[in-house]
């Protein structure tokens, strides 16, 4: 009876270990955004800004005027119109601007994962899921207040959204698709390519099946008038600024070829040092990502005849095309790439897995090998990229000189005196985290003379000025130095 029982107490073990060809019994989605949270909450701290960051600080709080969302960044201007919104509500901070960022960005998870889990399996969206919940690129990108995670969010919610609308055939869901398609033309430069990444699947579908594109005509007509209800003020915009479209763009075939090497460079070799995306001049991506990527890229345009590769390969090319005619590379507009990263990672993994599964139906101990296998690379990811954010980035010296962190980190009780330095007094006090300290602008230097503990952040140009005075504390950052003390 005993030998009976511990027979199906192994068998059962031993089917959870294999996770019977890893359809899974119970959902891991709710730990794997436990630990993308666990990821961007772990030492957190909102002390230090990059110059990019200040600069979007000062974009946040221009939206006082609503007429500023239609200016000339109106293609990412709502990323920052949503923070200007949290600060209102809960208060101007580098922490609540952060924290922000995070949010969205685990938000973007659970809609990546709908999106892949309706497209592909629950196997790929499980994988795909975990690892870009995991990837250093991608908790940089949760944590910058900047606009580039915000793209993710709204491009993976729309497919997301537009998947159900087909599946369900239910007119709410084609409406909230047009919404959404069309708030992407407020989130990011690259989402006015969208229309051709559109345009040329739903020709290969209308080719490949006329009856299941001709079948939804009506609901397609609601998506496409929330969609131009919602574009309105963005054509509005482009009508008043033609060259808003155009401006961030190259036809320089030496800029092309330029960013292309730097492109290739940052993901399979080395990249431009950009603390706010990565540690020093190390690859974007882990080598796991980074060989199950190119594998499964591979595959997919081997495979391309299949729908849902072909939308894949087009989305591809569309992003690619939109990276390389930039005027200047920047490791922030790889994450135009990043859905299809780990989605091509994800399916090579799950083909594999099925393909040993299928060759070992019976085999327990083959596919315990297997399961301990994935999880080893698994693990070996999670611990890159856990050393690389935890150790490498946050001890980094030079990163803390690109942040400005210690001249951000000062308690300061007296009066900020602004000198040459293009800041406004709101954004002073936001960096600093003094909402209601005094930010006075300082003309020259003869003045600090009546003043007896001056407080001076200033630029790396007005800061040779300033040690003329003497008798100052100086705390240096990349572009951002604090004078503190008594001037003589």
């Amino acid at each position: 009876m005993k030998s009976v029982e511990s027979g199906k107490l192994s068998r059962l073990i031993i089917g959870s270990l294999s996770l019977e060809k890893l359809k899974i019994r119970y959902s891991f989605l709710p730990i794997i955004i436990l630990l993308a949270l666990f990821f961007r909450i772990y030492k957190f701290s909102g002390v230090g800004l990059t110059t990019l960051e200040i600069a979007n600080i000062e974009r946040i709080l221009a939206f006082s005027d609503i007429s500023n969302f239609l200016n000339e960044n109106v293609t990412s201007n709502l990323y920052y119109f949503l923070q200007f919104l949290v600060g209102r509500g809960f208060g101007f901070s580098i922490i609540n601007m952060r924290i922000t960022s995070i949010v969205i960005s685990i938000i973007g998870l659970l809609a990546f994962h709908g999106f892949v889990r309706e497209w592909f399996s629950k196997r790929a969206a499980y994988i795909s899921t975990f690892l870009l919940s995991i990837s250093f690129y991608y908790l940089m990108l949760s944590r910058n207040v900047s606009h580039e995670i915000f793209y993710f969010f709204l491009i993976t919610f729309s497919l997301y959204f537009l998947t159900l609308a087909y599946r369900k055939k239910k007119k709410i869901y084609f409406a909230i698709s047009g919404i959404l398609i069309g708030l992407n033309f407020y989130a990011s430069e690259i989402t006015i390519s969208l229309a051709l990444i559109f345009i040329a699947s739903a020709i290969y579908f209308y080719y490949k099946n006329k009856k299941f594109i001709t079948s939804y005509i009506r609901e397609v007509m609601i998506a496409l008038i929330t969609f131009l209800m919602t574009l309105l003020p963005f054509l509005a915009a482009v009508a008043k600024r033609p060259g808003i479209l155009v401006s961030q763009f190259t036809n320089s075939f030496s800029v092309v070829y330029e960013n292309l090497n730097n492109l290739v460079a940052s993901i399979l070799v080395t990249s431009p040092k950009d603390y706010m995306y990565n540690v020093s001049d190390l690859p974007i991506f882990d080598p796991y990502i980074l060989l199950t990527f190119i594998t499964g890229l591979i595959y997919i345009i081997l495979k391309m005849k299949r729908r849902k590769y072909y939308f894949l390969i087009v989305w591809t090319v569309v992003a690619l095309t939109v990276i390389l005619i930039r005027k200047d590379f920047n490791l922030g507009n790889i994450v135009y790439l990043l859905p299809l990263i780990f989605i091509m990672s994800a399916i090579i993994q799950g083909y594999v897995l099925s393909k040993w599964f299928t060759t070992f139906p019976f085999n327990r101990w083959a596919r315990i090998v297997m399961t301990l296998g994935i999880g080893f690379f698994f693990a070996m990811s999670l611990t890159y990229n856990f050393e690389k954010y935890f150790f490498a980035w946050q001890m980094f010296p030079e990163r803390k000189l690109v942040y400005n962190v210690t001249p951000l980190s000062q308690q300061i009780e007296t009066p900020i005196y602004l000198y040459q330095i293009s800041l406004s007094r709101d954004v002073a006090q936001i960096i600093l985290n003094k909402d209601n300290i005094e930010v006075v602008k300082l003309e020259n230097t003869e003045e600090l003379k009546n003043i007896p503990k001056p407080v001076i952040l200033t630029s790396r140009l007005g800061a040779n000025q300033i040690r003329k005075v003497g008798g100052l504390e100086e705390y240096r950052g990349l572009d951002l130095v604090l004078f503190k003390g008594s001037a003589q």
